[in-house]
């Protein structure tokens, strides 16, 4: 049997994180330490989100995704090598933070320009307290050699694929990575936007005028667990960063009508020109006079019959208002 179901697109594009030095004025010259360091004073951010108006159940508070609980500062030199002296780990604040300013002592070696990496979030080994860690919490528990090797890189996100709940798989820190790359300096401070390293797909059900159906579940199939830190525009060739998640039923006693909708959120890795069969899907099985449907809905940035591509990049909302019938 062939089914049908409507659904509208919604994408909140995003500037992808980096930094700039132009518009911001000098700063007040600031003493430099000896041994070839110089200190650069590092202004920081985040994305700020606009909460859309909606009927939907569940609204989430677009804010608790993004605040900066902690940093890890990575010294690429100007060769592309890292300066391991300078990697350090930044605990901010206990409640998040928005933005924020940090004096960076970094080693110039024999050059005054290079890059700094910032990642948010990814927490590490302790030595003796969370202000004091030795290494991060990523998949191979050091940082690569190279800025090349760093951009390569894949992360496994803190998504939890078997949380079944009105959040489905939602972290309580977001990743984000954030990058400077051009003189270091202290006679300017630096600026840098942080962006998530996931997508977040917001998830609007009822039905078309007319229709009710009961016994909801959902289960979103190729789910992207990986990313790579730097946003690259390559497809992601890496098998096992495909999960399932397992069915949902938070909303089986839920009626769903017109006037009844329900919202539910899942975030995903960026799923970047997917092969046929890798496209993120979401499963959606419903009750109507008696009878069990089910609708198969690739999620992507174009709307349907515009495009075989279903994109999905970091640092993006997308919002799916589906209306079965």
């Amino acid at each position: 049997m062939k089914l049908n179901s409507i659904y509208t697109l919604i994408a909140c594009l995003f500037l992808t994180a980096c930094s700039s030095e132009a518009d911001w004025l000098p700063n007040e010259q600031t003493p430099e330490p000896e041994n070839g360091k110089v200190n650069v004073q590092l202004n920081l951010q985040v994305p700020t989100f606009t909460v859309e108006e909606t009927r939907a159940s569940n609204p989430l508070d677009l804010q608790i995704e993004n605040p900066m609980y902690n940093l890890w500062l990575l010294h690429y030199n100007e060769e592309g090598g890292l300066v391991e002296q300078d990697t350090k780990y930044i605990h901010l604040d206990d409640n998040g933070k928005l933005a924020t300013q940090y004096t960076a002592q970094l080693t110039l070696g024999g050059g005054t320009t290079g890059t700094i990496c910032l990642i948010a979030n990814l927490e590490g080994t302790p030595i003796h307290n969370p202000q004091s860690v030795n290494s991060p919490s990523n998949d191979k528990g050091l940082w690569p050699k190279t800025l090349q090797l760093l951009q390569k890189e894949l992360l496994t996100l803190p998504i939890d694929p078997k949380v079944t709940d009105a959040t489905l798989g939602l972290p309580t820190k977001m990743v984000m990575y954030g990058y400077y790359q051009g003189e270091l300096t202290s006679r300017y401070p630096v600026n840098i936007t942080l962006g998530r390293m996931t997508a977040r797909l917001d998830i609007i059900i009822g039905s078309a005028t007319g229709y009710s159906f009961t016994n909801l579940t959902l289960q979103l199939k190729n789910a992207v667990i990986k990313t790579h830190y730097s946003p690259l525009k390559i497809v992601n060739d890496d098998a096992n960063s495909y999960v399932d998640f397992p069915e949902d039923k938070t909303f089986a006693n839920k009626t769903i009508t017109n006037s009844s909708q329900i919202t539910c959120y899942y975030f995903t890795g960026e799923n970047i020109t997917p092969e046929i069969g890798q496209e993120t899907m979401l499963i959606i099985k419903a009750t109507k006079n008696r009878k069990v449907y089910t609708y198969n809905i690739k999620l992507g940035a174009n709307a349907p019959g515009t495009s075989d591509d279903y994109s999905l990049y970091r640092n993006n909302n997308y919002t799916f208002n589906i209306n079965l019938k």
